[in-house]
C-alpha cells in the first residue's frame, strides 16, 4: 500500500439530506460533458440510485434540448461483482471515445475493478460517503491455516500486524468462489481487500499468534481481521468529487485527513443544492429513551421478566398512539409487524424519497461497532466518540430524513424518536429551534442561531487536528532521528565509578555504537550515581541475569537502576527530577502484585522481547524490562508507557485506583498491579536479585526491541476530539416557569437526607447538578449538600462532564422520591 506523502486534494459536497445535491450533480455533469467534454461516473451506493439519476438526467436533457451519451452499469452488492459485470464495465472503458459522455455504476462495481482505463480523462463523483472500515471475526481455533497459511505479516504498529497476500491464487479462489462454496465465501470480502491495493488489511498481533501458537483456550479467543480503504483508491483521476450529508463527521473524512488528504468544497455543485440548513427545525422534537448510550446489551436487559427493548416499544406505542410513522431496527429484530402497519425501513434507508407523507420516525437500531474494532480505530487515530456520531448518530439522521422533514414546505408537527440522549442531541444540533427531551418528560426548546455561511475551503475540526498531530509528531521524530545519530557517534566506554559502599562487577563490555548510559544508584535519595556505564542491550540483560543470582538479606542493600541519563546542571531545582533528563533507554516496569502475570503480559506483545523477574519481596510482584532499538526523548517514553497501559486496559485490566473506584460503584474489575508511579522515566528500580522466600523466577522472550520511531509515527496514542458543539436552550415563558419550578438546592437535599448515595449515583448526581445549574453554581450546590465530600473532587468530576452523557432534571427528581 502508498502512502499519500504530499498534499491530496478531493473535492466535497457536504449538502444536507433532501438538498438536492445529486440533482445539482446531474445539472453540472450534463453541461460539462455537453460544453466541455469531460467524462464523468457517478459511482452511486444502489441501483435504485443509479435509477433516479439516471432518469433525473434523461429528464434534464429532455427539458433542455440537450443530449449526452448516458450508461448504466449494475453489480450486485459486496466487494466481489459478477464477472460479467465487471468485463462489461471494463470493455466500455478499454472501447470509449474520448468525448464527453457520463455512466453509472455501483459502489461495489467501482471497487471490484482491477483497473480503469485512461482514468486522468475521468471525473468521479461518488454520490453517498463510502463505508472506509471493514472488520471481520472468525472462530477458527482449528482451521486458521485455511488463511494463515496463505498471508504474510509484517510489523505495522505496536499492536498490529499489516496483512498481505502470500498465496494470491488461492485467495483469488475464495474472492471468486465460483463454485458457491461455505469456506470459500467467509473469506471472499477479506480476500478481495487482501488482493486489493487499496485497502489495508491488519490483524491484532496477540490473536495471531495465540492461534499460530495453538493457546485460543478451546475457541474463547477469535481471530479478527480489520481493514481501511485508503485514499490510493482516488489516485490518478483528472477530479473526484464525494457527496455525502454531514460529510464532516464521516469516518472518511476523519481517516483521511489523518492520511494528509485535504477536502475542498465543489463550489459549482455545492451552489446548486435546495437549502444549506434546515430552517423548519420548530416543527420537530426529538424525544430519547435513555440518557446513557443504547447498545444491543442495554436494548437486551431484563426488566420484571421483559427485554427493555419490549418495554421501549410499549412505551412507543402510548406515545405516538393511531400516528402513523416510520421505523428502524437492527437485523436481528425480525418481527416486520412489530409496530403493526407502520412502514418498516431497511437499516441504511439512504437514497429512499418515497415517503415524504409521513411526519413520524422511530429509530431503535444499535449500531455500537464490537471493542476490539474500536480499538483498531482508535489506534487509527479516531476517537471512539467520533467513531458514534459517525455511525449510529449519522444513520439516524438518514432515517429521520426519508420523511416529512425532507420538504421544505411541509409545515406539520414531525416527532423523531432515538434510544438514547447522545443522539438526539446529536440531531437537535442540525436542527436549531427543535424541542428535545425524554419519553414522557419536559421538553426543551434549542435555540434558532441565525445561518452563517462557512469560510470558504476553511479546515474542518478533523483537519486542524490532523495537522496538529501531524506537527507534534514531526517534532518528537525529530528529535529521536537526531538522537540516533548522536548514539552512534558516542562510541566511549567508560565506567565511572563514584564514592559507593557497594560494590559492582559487570562483565566485560563490548564496545558498540549502540550503547547508551545506565545509571546505578545507592538509595532512593541519591541524587547523583554511584556507576555510569556504556552499556548495549545485551549487556544489560547479561547483567540482569547475573545479578539475580545474588541473594541479599534485604532489598535496600541492593543498587537501583535508572532507565534514564541525567544531567545535574539542566536544571536549577532539581538533579535526577524529569527537567535533569538527557535522553531516557529501554522499558522499565514495576508490578506490586495484581492479577496480571508476566507471561499474559507478555501474550499482549507477543512478538516483543522482554525479560521479567521476582522482585525481592516474591510473590506475585514481578518487574519488567523492554528493551529499546535506539536511546529516546522523554515524550517518546511516555507515548509507549500510554500505548502498553492503553492495552493493558482494552484487555481488561486496570490501576489499583480504577480498580477501587469501580468497587465503590459496585463492579469488580481485575487489577494489572503495575505501580503507576514508575511511569515516569526518571524512576529508580532495585536490581534484581533471588526472592527473600526462595520464590524466585527469571523469563526471557525473545522478539523485536522497541522501535521509539515506529511507536511514535504509528502511535496509537491520540488525543481526543474536540467537544461537539453544546445545545444552548431558549428562555422562554415555558421554559423559565419549568425551570422556576424546580429548585436544585431543594431536590439535593431530599437526596441528601436519605444518606450517602453509592459512588456511582454520587457522580452522576453532580453531573446532572452541573448540567441543570452550570458548572460553577452545580458545584456550590453539591458542595453546600454534601459537605462530606472532599472538595477538591467536584472541580474533578467538572473536568470530564460532557452534556451528551449526563443526566438531568428527571435524574435528580427520581433519585429526590
Amino acid at each position: 500500500m502508498k502512502h499519500i506523502l504530499e498534499i491530496f486534494m478531493i473535492f466535497n459536497c457536504s449538502a444536507l439530506a433532501g438538498a438536492g445535491k445529486t440533482y445539482s450533480a446531474a445539472r453540472w455533469a450534463i453541461t460539462k460533458s455537453i460544453n466541455e467534454g469531460m467524462k464523468i461516473a457517478f459511482i452511486q451506493s444502489s441501483k435504485r440510485l443509479i435509477d433516479q439519476t439516471f432518469e433525473d438526467i434523461d429528464g434534464v436533457m429532455g427539458k433542455d434540448g440537450a443530449y449526452v451519451p448516458v450508461r448504466r452499469f449494475y453489480g450486485r452488492d459486496g466487494i466481489g461483482i459478477g464477472q460479467s459485470v465487471r468485463k462489461e464495465i471494463m470493455k466500455h472503458l478499454n472501447d470509449t471515445h474520448d468525448d464527453g459522455e457520463i455512466i453509472l455504476m455501483t459502489h461495489a462495481a467501482f471497487l471490484g475493478l482491477p483497473y480503469w482505463h485512461k482514468q486522468q480523462l475521468w471525473t468521479l463523483v461518488i454520490d453517498e460517503i463510502p463505508q472506509v472500515d471493514k472488520m471481520w471475526d472468525f472462530k477458527l481455533s482449528q482451521t486458521h491455516y485455511l488463511i494463515t497459511d496463505h498471508v504474510a505479516v509484517n510489523e505495522f504498529d505496536p499492536i498490529h500486524y499489516q496483512v498481505s497476500p502470500l498465496s494470491e491464487k488461492v485467495l483469488t479462489d475464495y474472492r471468486r468462489n465460483l463454485h458457491n462454496d461455505e469456506i470459500y465465501e467467509k473469506f471472499k470480502d477479506l480476500s478481495a481487500c487482501l488482493l486489493s491495493p487499496h485497502w489495508s488489511v491488519h490483524v491484532r498481533k496477540e490473536q495471531w499468534h495465540r492461534h499460530i501458537n495453538g493457546e485460543t483456550e478451546h475457541g474463547r479467543h477469535t481471530l479478527s481481521f480489520f481493514s481501511m480503504l485508503e485514499p490510493t483508491i482516488f489516485e490518478g483521476y483528472r477530479d473526484v468529487i464525494v457527496m455525502g450529508a454531514m460529510f464532516e463527521d464521516s469516518l472518511m473524512n476523519l481517516y483521511w485527513s489523518n492520511q494528509g488528504v485535504k477536502f475542498l468544497t465543489h463550489k459549482e455543485i455545492s451552489s446548486g443544492v435546495r437549502y444549506q440548513q434546515h430552517d423548519n427545525g420548530e416543527l420537530v422534537s426529538f424525544i430519547y429513551l435513555l440518557e446513557d448510550d443504547w447498545s444491543k446489551r442495554v436494548r437486551n436487559l431484563e426488566l420484571d421478566g421483559k427485554s427493555l427493548f419490549d418495554w421501549s416499544v410499549e412505551a412507543i406505542k402510548r406515545e405516538l398512539r393511531d400516528k402513523p410513522f416510520l421505523w428502524v431496527a437492527n437485523n436481528d429484530i425480525t418481527d416486520n409487524e412489530l409496530f403493526g402497519s407502520n412502514q418498516r425501513l431497511p437499516g441504511v434507508p439512504n437514497g429512499l424519497n418515497e415517503y415524504q407523507h409521513i411526519d413520524h420516525m422511530v429509530f431503535l437500531s444499535a449500531l455500537n461497532r464490537n471493542p476490539a474494532h474500536i480499538a483498531y480505530l482508535e489506534a487509527k487515530g479516531l476517537d471512539p466518540e467520533q467513531v458514534k456520531f459517525a455511525t449510529g448518530c449519522q444513520t439516524a439522521y438518514q432515517a429521520f430524513m426519508r420523511g416529512s422533514i425532507r420538504d421544505p414546505g411541509n409545515q406539520k408537527a414531525k416527532t423523531c424518536i432515538v434510544p438514547d440522549q447522545r443522539t438526539a442531541e446529536y440531531l437537535a444540533r442540525h436542527f436549531r429551534g427543535a424541542k428535545i427531551g425524554p419519553l414522557s418528560g419536559n421538553m426543551k426548546v434549542t435555540k434558532k442561531q441565525p445561518g452563517r455561511k462557512p469560510k470558504a475551503d476553511a479546515l474542518t475540526n478533523a483537519q486542524k487536528q490532523a495537522r496538529k498531530r501531524a506537527n507534534k509528531t514531526s517534532e518528537i521524530l525529530g528529535k529521536l532521528l537526531h538522537m540516533k545519530e548522536r548514539q552512534k557517534s558516542d562510541t566511549k566506554n567508560t565506567i565511572d565509578i563514584g564514592n559507593s559502599g557497594f560494590v559492582f562487577n559487570p562483565t566485560q563490555l563490548r564496545h558498540s555504537w549502540n550503547s547508551y548510559v545506565v545509571n546505578l544508584f545507592d538509595s532512593i535519595y541519591s541524587a547523583v550515581p554511584s556507576f555510569r556505564m556504556r552499556m548495549t542491550n545485551e549487556e544489560v540483560i547479561a547483567e540482569i541475569k547475573a545479578t539475580h543470582k545474588t541473594c541479599t538479606d534485604k532489598k535496600t542493600n541492593n543498587l537501583l537502576l535508572s532507565a534514564a541519563d541525567f544531567n545535574p546542571d539542566k536544571s536549577p531545582e532539581t538533579k535526577r527530577g524529569m527537567a535533569n533528563i538527557e535522553y531516557v533507554n529501554g522499558i522499565w516496569l514495576d508490578n506490586d502484585g495484581g492479577d496480571l502475570t508476566p507471561d499474559e503480559f507478555h501474550r499482549f506483545f507477543p512478538d516483543l522481547r522482554m525479560v521479567a523477574f521476582n522482585t525481592y519481596s516474591g510473590g506475585n510482584r514481578w518487574r519488567g524490562f523492554i528493551p529499546c532499538t535506539q536511546i529516546m526523548t522523554v515524550e517518546a517514553h511516555q507515548i509507549i508507557i500510554r500505548s502498553l497501559e492503553r492495552v493493558v486496559n482494552q484487555r481488561g485490566y486496570w490501576s489499583d485506583r480504577q480498580a477501587d473506584e469501580a468497587n465503590r460503584q459496585g463492579r469488580t474489575l481485575l487489577r494489572h498491579g503495575f505501580d503507576t508511579s514508575k511511569f515516569v522515566p526518571s524512576s529508580l528500580f532495585y536490581l534484581p536479585v533471588q526472592a527473600k522466600d526462595g520464590d524466585s523466577f527469571l523469563r526471557e522472550w525473545s522478539g523485536r526491541e522497541i522501535d521509539p520511531i515506529l511507536w511514535v509515527e504509528r502511535s496509537i496514542i491520540h488525543e481526543k476530539s474536540e467537544e461537539a458543539q453544546t445545545l444552548e436552550f431558549e428562555d422562554d415563558e415555558t421554559t423559565t416557569k419549568e425551570v422556576n419550578s424546580f429548585d436544585l438546592d431543594t431536590v439535593l437535599g431530599q437526596i441528601s437526607v436519605k444518606g450517602r448515595p453509592i459512588y456511582q449515583d454520587w457522580i452522576r448526581i453532580t453531573w446532572a447538578a452541573i448540567k441543570v445549574a452550570g458548572k460553577n453554581d452545580g458545584i456550590a450546590a453539591m458542595e453546600k449538600n454534601f459537605p462530606q465530600e472532599k472538595g477538591r473532587e467536584y472541580p474533578v468530576l467538572a473536568s470530564g462532564w460532557q452534556e451528551h452523557k449526563s443526566p438531568g432534571k428527571d435524574f435528580l427528581i427520581n433519585m429526590a422520591s
